[in-house]
């Protein structure tokens, strides 16, 4: 009240930001909501005082939220080392306070109850965003041009999520600095995320644009996103184009942003039920539906499930200048890379894109396929290769016959290798079957 009335002196302000901030420490969450209002009130009422320190903390907070574990630091200060780390610790001894990342989301809290201070701010604000998002320098040359490793983790989402929440409060996205950047990174990065909440957000943020192309189907997308709705919105929605439910004029906006909404669904099965034959299912009729599109509207859907198999360090070597056919540089990454298909999945993932491409293969016709054909089987086999080495590693510890090169121990090593496959030249003999 006393700051909404402008009764507290122009030389506490700064003071209180630090104080209202220090709040948030306290692990006691009863007192969080009042002191984000405070707050809020405090950075609308002066912003000219205290906006560029309020946007260092969030950008300290988010930082070393992602990086610094807090609990790593209570156990490097309750041992200290030297008399050094003794006197330190008598000096200042630490709490058990709210970690860094949570601190980092109150903030963006705060924000999101002053859309229009954040809005006549917005350099600053997607400035922070971007960086957020693995852009480390001012000019984005592509939207693939991002540390992927900053990228992920539990802590990563939930700020993420948060960082919606602030996007979809400021109504005017088409006003917001590098605002069509935002677009392209909500478009192609983040509505590929696993999460349904996090599509659902990105969403939102989409729509604000107010796209006409786009409001149309909005409730369509949003039904796609839901899992209690996905089911009969594929049943009910035709999207061909004789169907003519989208307009000619709009495919090319809409069915990009369908197909970025159910890959990820395709990709992680658990996602679709919580039992495995519910889930299959589900991906049944999600290939299914995608069979409406023609085969140039599928180039999206099979470059996503692609570029899914490549590492982050890749992706970011590949794709940071690519302005040319997104399919065709990840086919070649897949033909000429060994390290795609064998370092980057887990025997769990391995095994799931073979069931999807034995599900893929009995639902799309050679039409559809055709292009990705090579791709998908170099990926193949490379896995069953993988597999076969590493059994017959497991076998060669288990098998006495070959541990001992005894004359008399019945096994004929020669014989073996006469029968053997070289599996190491069968990528290069896809691609000339191809």
């Amino acid at each position: 009240m006393s700051l909404s009335s402008n009764t507290v002196h122009d030389d506490y302000i700064p003071l209180l930001l630090h104080g209202i901030i220090g709040i948030l420490y306290n692990r006691f969450s009863d007192l969080w909501p009042p002191a984000l209002d405070c707050l809020a009130v405090l950075v609308s009422k002066h912003k000219d005082l205290v906006w560029s320190q309020f946007i260092q903390f969030i950008a300290v907070y988010q930082s070393k939220g992602l990086t610094v574990r807090n609990q790593e630091k209570l156990l490097a200060v309750s041992h200290p080392e030297s008399i050094i780390d003794c006197f330190s610790l008598y000096l200042a001894t630490d709490f058990d306070y709210t970690p860094l990342e949570t601190i980092a989301t109150l903030l963006l809290q705060a924000l999101q109850k002053i859309p229009d201070v954040a809005e006549s701010c917005s350099r600053h604000v997607v400035t922070l965003f971007l960086n957020f998002m693995g852009y480390t320098d001012g000019s984005i040359t592509s939207v693939d041009s991002y540390m992927s490793d900053k990228c992920k983790g539990k802590q990563w989402k939930m700020i993420l999520k948060e960082w919606l929440n602030l996007l979809r409060a400021m109504r005017n996205a088409r006003s917001l600095s590098q605002s069509k950047i935002i677009q392209e990174i909500l478009t192609e990065r983040v509505l590929d995320e696993s999460d349904p909440d996090i599509q659902a957000k990105a969403l939102d943020c989409i729509l604000n644009c107010k796209d006409e192309f786009l409001i149309p189907y909005s409730q369509n997308l949003k039904n796609l996103i839901g899992l209690k709705t996905l089911r009969e919105e594929l049943t009910t929605w035709a999207v061909s184009h004789d169907s003519l439910s989208i307009q000619k004029c709009h495919r090319s906006h809409v069915v990009p942003l369908v197909i970025h909404v159910l890959t990820p669904k395709v990709r992680k099965l658990k996602l679709l039920g919580s039992r495995k034959h519910t889930g299959v299912s589900h991906r049944k009729a999600i290939l299914r539906f995608l069979l409406q599109f023609d085969a140039k509207e599928l180039q999206l859907f099979f470059s996503l499930l692609l570029k899914s198999l490549i590492p982050g360090s890749l992706q970011l070597e590949m794709f940071s200048c690519q302005s040319g056919d997104l399919l065709e540089s990840i086919s070649d990454a897949v033909g000429t890379s060994s390290i795609i298909c064998l370092e980057s999945l887990t025997w769990k993932r391995a095994n799931g894109f073979l069931h999807l491409v034995e599900e893929i293969f009995g639902t799309f016709g050679m039409t559809h396929i055709g292009p990705y054909l090579n791709a998908l089987l170099i990926i193949v086999v490379r896995l069953l290769e993988s597999c076969m080495r590493n059994l017959g590693n497991s076998s060669d510890e288990k098998d006495p016959c070959k541990q001992s090169n005894h004359p008399d121990n019945g096994c004929s090593n020669d014989q073996e290798a006469d029968n053997s496959i070289d599996l190491n030249e069968c990528p290069n003999e896809m691609t000339v079957a191809d």
